[in-house]
C-alpha cells in the first residue's frame, strides 16, 4: 500500500551563494521510505538537472497529520521558506515568524496613502509605521513637491489608480525615469498614459503575456502557468551570453527584466545593472523574490534565452 513521503532538496552554503540554488519540496506516493528516496533522488535531477554539479542534502519523511505537506508531483520552493526541518521530531514545523507591532498592513491603508508610501519608497512589502507617517506627510505637506505631482497624477487617472499594487509599481518607475524632477502632474499624468498605451499595446500584440517574468507572475498570482498558446515555447538564443548561465544568473537577469522601462537583452545599459543592484537584489524585493522562487519550478528555465527573459 503507498504512502505519502515528504522529500526536500537543501543545497549547501556554497551551491547557495554561488549558483544561487534555493531549496525545494515535493510529496511522493511510494511503498516505503527506501522507494521513495529512490523515487525523489530520479525525479529531482530529471526536473533540476543543473543539480548536478551542486552538492545538496535530501530529507525524506513520512506524511504525518498535522504537518504541512507540499503538493504531490510538484516543486515548491515557497515551501521550504515557510518551514523548516526539525530534528527532534523528525518532520517539518512551520517557520515562527514574530508579529511586528510597528508593521502595517499595506491593503489596509487609504488608496491615496497607499500611492504616497510606493512614490516614496518604491515598495508595497514590510510597510512600518513610519513609512505611512512620512506617507501621510507628503499628502499633507509636500504635494508641491515632484513625488507630490506623481500622488496627485495616479489619484486623477482611475484606470491606472484601480490597477493592483505591483504593477502601479511599474508605472511609478517609469515617470521617475521618463520625467525631469521639476515635472507637474499633467505632464507625469501624459507619461503614464504613454507608459499605459504601451503596455496594452505590447499585450494586444504579442498576447496576454510574453516574457518569462510575466509568465511567473502570473503563475504567482493566478496559479497556473498557461498562456494562450499553450506552454512557453523556446527560442534559440540568438544573442550570446558571455557567461555560464546559473540560478544566480538567472536572477540578476529577473531582476533587470523588472527595470520599468525598455531592456535591450543584447546590452544591458549600466543603469540597468546599478538600479537592479541597489533597488531590487540588495532589498531582496518581494516580488523580485516570487519570480525567482516561481522560475525554479521551471525544468528548462536556465535554458531561456534573454529574449524570452525581457519579452
Amino acid at each position: 500500500m503507498s504512502k505519502v513521503f515528504i522529500c526536500a532538496a537543501i543545497p549547501d552554503e556554497l551551491a547557495t551563494r554561488e549558483e544561487g540554488a534555493v531549496a525545494v519540496a515535493t510529496a511522493i506516493e511510494a511503498g516505503d521510505e527506501r522507494r521513495a528516496r529512490a523515487k525523489f533522488h530520479w525525479q529531482f535531477l530529471e526536473h533540476y538537472p543543473a543539480a548536478q554539479d551542486c552538492a545538496y542534502k535530501f530529507i525524506v519523511c513520512e506524511d504525518k497529520p498535522g504537518i504541512p505537506r507540499p503538493a504531490l508531483d510538484s516543486w515548491d520552493a515557497e515551501y521550504m521558506q515557510e518551514n523548516r526541518w526539525d530534528e527532534e521530531s523528525a518532520s517539518f514545523v512551520p517557520v515562527e515568524t514574530e508579529s511586528d507591532p510597528m508593521n502595517v498592513t499595506f491593503d489596509k491603508l487609504a488608496p491615496e496613502v497607499q500611492n504616497a508610501v510606493m512614490v516614496k519608497f518604491d515598495t508595497c512589502e514590510n510597510i512600518t509605521v513610519d513609512m505611512v507617517i512620512s506617507a501621510q506627510e507628503l499628502l499633507q505637506e509636500d504635494m508641491a513637491t515632484f513625488d507630490g505631482h506623481i500622488v496627485e497624477a495616479l489619484m486623477k487617472m482611475p484606470d491606472v489608480n484601480a490597477m493592483y499594487p505591483e504593477l502601479k509599481l511599474h508605472a511609478i518607475g517609469w515617470v521617475k525615469h521618463k520625467c525631469k524632477p521639476g515635472a507637474k502632474w499633467p505632464e507625469i499624468q501624459a507619461e503614464m498614459r504613454i507608459w499605459k498605451k504601451r503596455r496594452e499595446g505590447e499585450r494586444k500584440e504579442t498576447g496576454k503575456y510574453t516574457s518569462v517574468v510575466d509568465l511567473s507572475r502570473a503563475r504567482v498570482n493566478q496559479q497556473h502557468t498557461e498562456n494562450s498558446t499553450g506552454k512557453i515555447s523556446l527560442v534559440i538564443a540568438a544573442i550570446h551570453r558571455e557567461y555560464k548561465q546559473t540560478w544566480k544568473t538567472l536572477d540578476d537577469e529577473l531582476a533587470y527584466a523588472l527595470w520599468p522601462g525598455d531592456v535591450d537583452a543584447g546590452n544591458i545599459d549600466g543603469s540597468i545593472h546599478r538600479w537592479a543592484k541597489n533597488e531590487v537584489i540588495d532589498n531582496d524585493r518581494e516580488d523580485w523574490r516570487r519570480l525567482s522562487a516561481s522560475m525554479r519550478k521551471q525544468p528548462d528555465a536556465l535554458r531561456y534565452d534573454r529574449q524570452t527573459i525581457f519579452g
